[in-house]
């Protein structure tokens, strides 16, 4: 007897979350070969041996296709805050950022521990996935094991640029009012490339480049800059305006800047894009 389309559906979706197929075959009296046959044919792909014995379950193919805010976003936070080591990659924040990684954590569909992640400088949690196929999908999308010397920014839809950003900002980014009110600023730490994309990126909100140079103290990091009295509101607008999925300190951050800026500065320009 035939399998109805109802239960095919269940097990290519079930599969995909994360269960396994040898309880999907014996809980629906088939084989394991009938589970992966519907699984592929379906578009998916089985698990390899080492992630079918892993103890942990997560979705392994987020990352394959970057076409959505979320997987931006989270793209961005691995490219500045996370590393790959073999088949392995992980994020750690600090501490009292944890919450963060808890979000992250639900979006992979993962069960996987938050753990605490001993550091001299600061109490620091992570979060660590071993899975061939998440890591592969973020390679192929430009993510390094040396990541401080050669990431690149990936080729992703032009739509999805702000949230990938975003991510960026909130792992390797800062922002700030210093003592002069008219004045604020947006850093970003990274490889030459990254901030010149960056940089690309922000001419393209503001029509101004930003200010780049090397770090001598990293030995390999660069940090590029966006600062004034005009454009850091609308720039920081762009990219936390309207988003699912941000650092919550520094999306609280960035909109008491937009406030600060609008009510203290008179508007130079209206906000326009520049291409």
């Amino acid at each position: 007897m035939g399998l109805s389309e109802d239960i095919k559906a269940e097990i290519v979706r079930r599969y995909a979350l994360g269960e396994s197929s040898y309880v999907l075959a014996k809980e629906l009296g088939i084989n394991r070969g009938t589970v992966w046959y519907h699984v592929e044919k379906a578009g998916g792909r089985h698990r390899t041996p080492s992630e079918a014995q892993t103890r942990y379950k997560a979705d392994h193919h987020f990352f394959d296709v970057i076409d959505t805010e979320e997987k931006a976003y989270w793209l961005g936070m691995l490219y500045t805050d996370g590393s790959i080591n073999g088949r392995r990659f992980s994020l750690a924040l600090l501490t009292s950022d944890s919450a963060h990684l808890h979000t992250f954590r639900t979006a992979l569909r993962a069960t996987h521990p938050v753990l605490k992640h001993p550091c001299k400088h600061a109490e620091m949690s992570i979060l660590r996935i071993s899975s061939e196929t998440l890591t592969d999908a973020l390679r192929s999308h430009g993510m390094t094991e040396r990541k401080s010397w050669s990431n690149r920014p990936p080729r992703i839809p032009g739509h999805l640029q702000r949230h990938f950003w975003r991510g960026c900002l909130d792992g390797d980014g800062t922002f700030d009012i210093p003592k002069k009110i008219q004045y604020a600023r947006v850093v970003l730490y990274g490889t030459q490339h990254m901030c010149q994309g960056f940089s690309t990126f922000c001419k393209t909100i503001t029509g101004r480049c930003m200010k780049m140079r090397f770090c001598p103290e990293t030995r390999c990091a660069y940090v590029a800059r966006l600062s004034g009295r005009y454009w850091v509101a609308p720039f920081l607008k762009e990219l936390y305006h309207d988003c699912s999925v941000a650092l919550e300190r520094k999306s609280t951050l960035a909109k008491r800047i937009i406030t600060v800026m609008e009510h203290t500065v008179p508007s130079r320009h209206s906000p326009k894009r520049y291409h």
